[in-house]
């Protein structure tokens, strides 16, 4: 015996057993392509970036700083990812929330290292700007759709 699925625009519209088909009457999961999206391309390049940056810092700042920024660059895109795999829109969104906190703090981590002179990061900082704007209006995007979801 096998589980039939059957999705319509990336919901569960129904399920069944051998040759009767039931009609679910929950909303089980939803399924985000974020590998498409412009802010994962931006969000992968940035990591490149930040590695590059922390290259550049004097060894006694690579193991404080330098480790700060790399945990914090690497968590942007492990939330994004591991939020698209979350059974409905809110928890991705609570999974994009805390992508947008790691990046807030990679950004202040890259203005520190700016202010003591340790590289110019004045694109870095542009780019990370661009990311936390299309950030927050996929976060818009996803908790929009969470709202006008229709039961089935």
């Amino acid at each position: 015996m096998k589980l039939i699925l059957f999705y319509k625009m990336g919901r569960l519209t129904s399920w069944g057993l051998g040759g009767g088909f039931l009609t679910c009457n929950m909303f089980l999961f939803f399924m985000w392509n974020v590998e498409r999206t412009d802010v994962y391309f931006r969000t992968c390049s940035l990591i490149k970036r930040a590695y590059v940056l922390i290259g550049m810092l004097p060894n006694e700042e690579k193991f404080a700083l330098g480790n700060q920024m790399r945990r914090a660059v690497t968590s942007v895109k492990l939330n994004i990812i591991e939020g698209s795999g979350k059974r409905t829109s809110k928890e991705f969104a609570s999974y994009l929330n805390n992508a947008m906190g790691s990046l807030k703090e990679v950004r202040g981590q890259i203005e520190i290292g700016v202010d003591l002179g340790y590289f110019d990061g004045d694109d870095e900082i542009a780019e990370i700007r661009r990311i936390e704007r299309m950030l927050f209006g996929y976060i818009k995007y996803v908790v929009v759709c969470n709202s006008r979801r229709l039961k089935l």
